[in-house]
């Protein structure tokens, strides 16, 4: 999958940390103890201090002395002074990950995992942490008119950008929402940099007198939509740097909105759990919810005030289990609908587990003992991060290098953590079918059997990146894919490394190919975009590299000024 590298330190990388096994996690005032991390937060561009920012500790390990790794279930937390400095006390000895935010900033991405910085803590003893970065977030201002060009008050205003969440750039909310005032205005803030649109959710009169009969007259209601369009296509986007203002007016037009009422049932005919129904754009590049309600117990929903258009409506238990690593998978359903206005819908959704696969892991040239002294896992996400809903399926790989993975259904990626360093998937098969970038499981049963085939060969690239004068820290190498389909749901094909001090960077694990490589300063705004914007700007000024199996090729890079 396609990420977005930008540049924070210590943030996030729990969720590889924590297979689905572990006990249930203990809560901070289990875990306290004598350690102190201290540390500040700042402005990533200027270095001034941020006050008021809420730092977070989370323990992603336990010390290097055979106890298994463990992750607090809440963490530790502390909010800076007007300095920007915090103190976070009575830490239990381990490894800890650090996260600072606050509403109008955003924290600086690392490139990579693997360069994050943990911050170790001993049974006592004071650590500093270096420098958490923040950026100010940028913002989006604007006024809802309605047909008649009159103010629109209390609509919900959500910021929706475009988020690299497969091959292509899926719209989906992303900051938090505010509501126009008096005269219809609104403002939104604290946005990454990236290129948005705003979706607009006006009350339905009857919302705003509650307890009354029908409203009798013109039963038409202002529709929701984004700027200048209800769909992806006929949206207007703004551009939006941090610390500046972008404008998005919207004008909303009037309809009658419907009603979808139904029954969610059970695959085998047994008791429902609590259920989550819910009603989301239909196009595969808009992760957008119109409408949600929770069913009744017999499975009997209804949503109201929907408007005119073609969704997905899905169906989702909530897991019974508590959490323990990954989120247990919970059973789904869903089915398209079609709603017209002024009408009701009536629609039936059956929801089950999903299906369940044998797999094997076979190598090829490499040292099959050196899988032994890892801990491998194999996960199948979803190709694309859009309406569905998109749990990945995970699974432990046993002693013959044997999973079972459950809970499959869709078009799922398959992907293998814990690798040696280096290693790489060469292929992948379901029932002898490829499945490399992608392969769409039933819905329910026994899909075929899964076979990966993995690699040893060092395959991969190293350079130099030069500039103009020093190469500043935090630089970053993109790599992707130099074939169309770069930017599926495989991480092999698009990767990024940082740039250590003396210049030099290293990507490993790389299948053999046709790659584009690309060198951004840390401060870089197309570093930021969703993958469309991307891949073009790589297209045009990247350096091509083809890489071989078995061999490390070297190329020469210089920083790009985009």
């Amino acid at each position: 999958m396609w990420f977005t590298p930008t540049l924070v330190l210590l943030t996030a990388c729990l969720q590889l940390a924590s297979g689905g096994t572990s006990a249930a996690q203990p809560d901070a005032a289990a875990l306290a103890g004598t350690g102190v991390i201290r540390g500040r937060v700042v402005e990533a561009t200027h270095g001034t201090p941020i006050p008021r920012a809420i730092v977070v500790a989370s323990l992603s390990q336990a010390p290097p002395n055979g106890q298994p790794g463990r992750v607090s279930g809440r963490g530790f937390s502390a909010r800076t002074g007007p300095d920007g400095s915090f103190v976070i006390a009575n830490l239990p000895a381990g490894r800890f990950t650090l996260s600072a935010q606050r509403p109008d900033f955003f924290p600086v991405l690392a490139a990579a995992a693997s360069a994050l910085r943990p911050v170790d803590v001993g049974a006592s003893g004071e650590v500093v942490a270096p420098d958490l970065l923040l950026s100010r977030g940028g913002v989006i201002q604007g006024q809802v008119l309605d047909d008649a060009g009159e103010p629109v008050i209390g609509a919900l205003v959500s910021p929706v950008g475009k988020v690299g969440g497969g091959a292509r750039d899926v719209l989906r909310e992303a900051g938090m929402a505010s509501s126009t005032d008096d005269r219809g205005r609104f403002r939104v803030f604290g946005l990454r940099p990236g290129r948005y649109t705003v979706q607009v959710r006006p009350r339905a009169t009857h919302q705003q007198l509650p307890g009354l009969g029908p409203l009798q007259g013109d039963a038409r209601e202002l529709l929701p939509a984004l700027a200048r369009g209800s769909g992806a296509d006929a949206a207007q986007f703004v551009d939006v740097d941090g610390g500046s203002e972008a404008t998005l007016d919207v004008r909303l037009e009037r309809g009658l909105l419907s009603m979808v009422t139904g029954q969610v049932t059970t695959e085998d005919g047994g008791p429902l759990g609590q259920v989550m129904v819910s009603l989301r754009a239909a196009s595969s590049d808009m992760a957008v919810h119109v409408r949600g309600a929770t069913a009744f117990p017999d499975g009997r929903f209804q949503l109201i005030d929907v408007p005119p258009g073609r969704y997905l409506l899905v169906a989702e238990e909530s897991p019974n289990a508590p959490l323990r690593g990954l989120a247990p998978l919970a059973r789904v359903g869903w089915t398209t609908v079609v709603v017209e206005g002024g009408t009701e819908v009536a629609a039936a959704l059956t929801i089950g587990s999903g299906a369940t696969a044998q797999g094997r892991i076979e190598v090829e040239g490499g040292d099959v003992a050196a899988l032994a002294r890892g801990r491998l896992r194999v996960e199948a996400r979803p190709t694309d991060y859009g309406a569905l809903p998109g749990n990945s399926s995970g699974a432990e790989v046993g002693a013959e290098r044997t999973f079972v993975l459950s809970g499959l259904r869709g078009s799922r990626v398959l992907q293998v953590y814990g690798l040696p360093r280096g290693w790489w998937v060469k292929s992948a098969t379901v029932g002898g079918r490829d499945a490399l970038d992608g392969y769409d499981f039933p819905m329910r049963g026994s899909a075929d059997p899964i076979e990966i085939v993995v690699s040893g060969r060092p395959s991969g690239v190293r350079g130099i990146v030069t500039a103009t004068s020093e190469v500043t820290p935090g630089t970053v190498v993109q790599l992707m894919s130099a074939d169309a389909g770069g930017l599926a749901g495989d991480a092999l094909r698009a990767r990024g490394a940082s740039v250590r001090p003396d210049g030099s960077f290293l990507i490993e694990g790389l299948r053999p190919g046709r790659y584009l490589l690309i060198a951004y300063p840390p401060d870089s705004l197309t570093m930021r975009r969703g993958p469309d914007e991307q891949r073009e700007i790589t297209e045009t000024h990247g350096t091509p590299v083809d890489v071989i199996e078995g061999q490390i090729v070297s190329v020469s890079l210089r920083l790009t000024d985009r």
